[in-house]
């Protein structure tokens, strides 16, 4: 229920402005936040003419007791680029969703309601994208001493429908795809609390086979080893999909299918994962049409997160190492080994240390894989409370460091921020 408005102005013309307001009704709490930003923005490709935005979001809840309502919509409107400067070439993009939930301890029946919509407009010629998802969700939860038994069902139903023209590129798609999911979990604590978790899923889609998968784990003092399947279901574009240059989807597509084990450990101030996966029937582009890969790919990795404290400084760090490789033992695209976040507190003050790690990508031109460099950028701020307000200032970038990602797509060069939120 706290109330703010925040106003900020920074380069490139930038400024924003979020009004968040909140209020009890009796046992009733309604809460909305208003946002409005927009900037001149910058060329994304190496070009004179700025492309610039301007987003609209609004969100707005209401809880009572056991009923919640949640409604959240975003506007973007961006002026685009093609391989060059483009003028008269635009996007719209509208999202709305609406959920509703009733609530107990133990049991949860949901609604949501999902659209997006995007429409590319370019001197008039324009491409329409529509994704409408509807998804109803229950489930209840049984208790006997020390163990839960949860059991549910989730129903949902989506149409995906888009045309386009611009640049004489013509491709279509209008598909409806459903699912129905099933799933069922124990959750048990031991004598020597220890923490065990089995959990399995059964999901029945029209567009290709069942699928089911499971996972199992156990903690225990902040140490936790698991083991998970999944599946990741290829998109209808991949599935059904053509267009005017040869493209056509392979309707007997398989989802892919992943096994992974992992074990870390986590405290208030530290966290340590390793992992390793393995993915069967990878998507991938072949002539023309999306295939499965007949081969492995595998995925593993180390994941340490650590806070520390030394009077009034204190050190976030964020690091990750990670190798990915598809079934020909190449480097996925756009996956560094490396990537890191470092932050250092000091009074009012923060240093930001970002880096991101060499990997490959696809040429923006020739569309042949590509080595991109490592990137690492600096960014520093500030900010004080005075009575009730907040006073703030940011540098990004400060080394004013040039770099694309992905390939053919500008990044910020520096940029510096200044505002002040007010609460009431």
């Amino acid at each position: 229920e706290e109330n703010s408005i925040d106003v900020s102005y920074g380069s490139n013309n930038t400024k924003q402005t979020t009004i968040k307001l909140g209020e009890w009704y009796g046992n009733t709490i309604v809460d909305l936040s208003l946002q409005k930003k927009t900037s001149d923005g910058i060329s994304v490709v190496d070009g004179d003419e700025k492309d610039s935005y301007d987003n609209t979001n609004y969100h707005l809840q209401i809880s009572n007791g056991n009923y919640h309502f949640k409604k959240l919509q975003t506007n973007n409107k961006s002026d685009l680029d093609g391989m060059t400067d483009t003028s008269n070439y635009t996007s719209n993009w509208k999202f709305d969703n609406n959920y509703f939930s009733w609530q107990t301890k133990d049991t949860e029946i949901t609604f949501n309601n999902a659209n997006h919509k995007r429409v590319y407009d370019k001197s008039g010629v324009k491409d329409n994208y529509k994704n409408k998802t509807n998804t109803v969700l229950g489930k209840h939860t049984l208790h006997d001493d020390n163990t839960s038994y949860t059991f549910g069902t989730e129903h949902e139903f989506t149409n995906v429908k888009f045309d386009t023209a611009i640049l004489g590129y013509v491709s279509n798609v209008d598909k409806d795809r459903t699912n129905n999911g099933y799933f069922f979990s124990i959750d048990n604590t031991t004598e020597h609390d220890v923490q065990l978790h089995t959990g399995i899923r059964l999901d029945t889609p029209n567009t290709f086979d069942e699928q089911l998968t499971y996972r199992v784990g156990a903690e225990k003092n902040g140490v936790r080893i698991s083991y998970a399947t999944g599946y990741k279901a290829p998109t209808v574009y991949e599935m059904y999909g053509k267009n005017n240059y040869g493209f056509l989807g392979n309707s007997n597509l398989m989802p892919e299918k992943s096994k992974t084990w992992e074990i870390g450990y986590k405290s208030d101030e530290h966290k340590f994962v390793y992992f390793e996966s393995e993915i069967d029937n990878l998507l991938k582009y072949d002539t023309n049409t999306y295939v499965n890969d007949t081969k492995q790919s595998k995925q593993h990795g180390v994941e340490l997160n650590n806070t520390f404290t030394y009077g009034k400084i204190q050190l976030s760090n964020s690091l990750s190492y990670t190798v990915s490789k598809d079934g020909d033992n190449k480097d996925m695209l756009r996956r560094p080994n490396w990537q890191n976040t470092s932050t250092v507190y000091y009074d009012n003050f923060y240093v930001d240390f970002n880096y991101f790690g060499k990997h490959k990508d696809i040429d923006a031109s020739t569309y042949a894989r590509k080595d991109m460099p490592a990137v690492e950028t600096f960014d520093i701020g500030y900010n004080i409370d005075v009575d009730n307000n907040t006073f703030f200032w940011s540098i990004n970038n400060v080394f004013d460091k040039s770099y694309e990602r992905p390939d053919g797509y500008n990044q910020y060069d520096r940029t510096f921020n200044l505002g002040f939120r007010k609460y009431f």
